[in-house]
């Protein structure tokens, strides 16, 4: 069969083009537009009229980690509240430091060139001579104390902030909007922790925080692509341990995620099932919500029915 086109139908022909091929673009951009924006570790659980948004957070941060998926952005407006592992906005600096004085600080009249080697201590003083910090007061500070403190100030140096940090932003965000802000640990839950680890084991991780700063910086780096695009399964691969660490990191390792896992986990059953038609987002470090043992991990395991909200 022939079909001639006329003079009279190529109009309409073309019409019905450009439409197909609008509709065709429209959905395309629609589909593009969903796409934008990083993607995080992102679920939601619901429990009879309750529902748990769980987004999982990089403490730190840079300007493009942003703009936020649309949806991260829409399931936090919804919400009545905002819940974080502490909220920082809140405390009470008198308490802070004196729970570092009492954790993170030698108080037998030591320093840390006491405890370390004497190369090592040597390394030390070039790396806070580098960072502009000040020597006498740094160096009654322990091992893991001098560490984070280091790793923080390097990062800081390196372009990374605090501020552009996944819950910070949301504590900011909730701050200005007068949104009831919940914290599922407290900073005692957090540093005792600390405590866990052998003078050994302490200095060993001083030691890898002095001479192994570019990597430090690149592993943060990578972690924010995995993060920005959602890679859960690249995320899982950061949540183990070393075969060969010592029994104390090895306590420790499994405090910091197994077990405080188990205990925040046990808090959003709380969350949702307190029966009154309420919504929460949580925000909790990215490792708390992949791999073994994890917050979804155990909310499956449990019988919720959890859903990975973008794909």
């Amino acid at each position: 069969m022939v079909f001639i086109v006329t003079k009279k139908l190529l109009p309409l022909i073309l019409v019905l083009i450009i439409s197909l091929l609008f509709i065709g673009c429209t959905q395309k951009t629609m589909e593009q537009q969903e796409d934008i924006g990083s993607k995080g570790v992102f679920y939601e659980i619901t429990y009879g009229e309750n529902t748990v948004y769980l987004l999982g957070s990089i403490h730190i941060g840079l300007p493009n980690l942003y703009p936020l998926h649309e949806k991260v952005e829409a399931a936090y407006q919804n919400s009545e509240y905002l819940v974080v592992e502490i909220n920082s906005n809140d405390i009470d600096p008198m308490e802070m430091m004196e729970v570092m004085f009492e954790i993170g600080v030698y108080q037998d009249g030591t320093t840390i060139q006491d405890h370390i080697s004497p190369d090592l201590y040597e390394e030390l003083l070039g790396t806070i001579s580098e960072l502009g910090l000040n020597e006498e007061t740094v160096t009654i500070f322990k091992p893991w104390l001098l560490a984070d403190m280091l790793e923080s100030t390097l990062l800081e140096n390196a372009g990374f902030s605090l501020e552009l940090g996944i819950d910070q932003y949301f504590l900011s965000k909730a701050e200005i909007e007068k949104k009831e802000i919940l914290s599922l640990e407290t900073i005692h839950d957090q540093l005792n922790l600390y405590s866990m680890l052998l003078p050994e084991s302490q200095e060993k991780a001083l030691k890898a925080t002095i001479e192994d700063q570019d990597n430090t910086i690149k592993q943060i780096e990578e972690l924010m692509e995995m993060w920005k695009h959602g890679d859960i399964h690249g995320l899982s691969k950061l949540r183990t341990i070393e075969e060969d660490e010592s029994g104390d990191v090895v306590d420790y390792f499994y405090a910091l995620t197994d077990k405080r896992d188990k205990e925040m986990t046990a808090k959003i059953e709380d969350f949702l099932k307190n029966g009154q038609s309420e919504t929460f987002f949580v925000v909790v470090g990215a490792l708390h919500l992949v791999g073994e043992n994890s917050i979804i991990d155990l909310l499956k395991q449990q019988g919720y029915e959890v859903t990975k909200v973008i794909d």
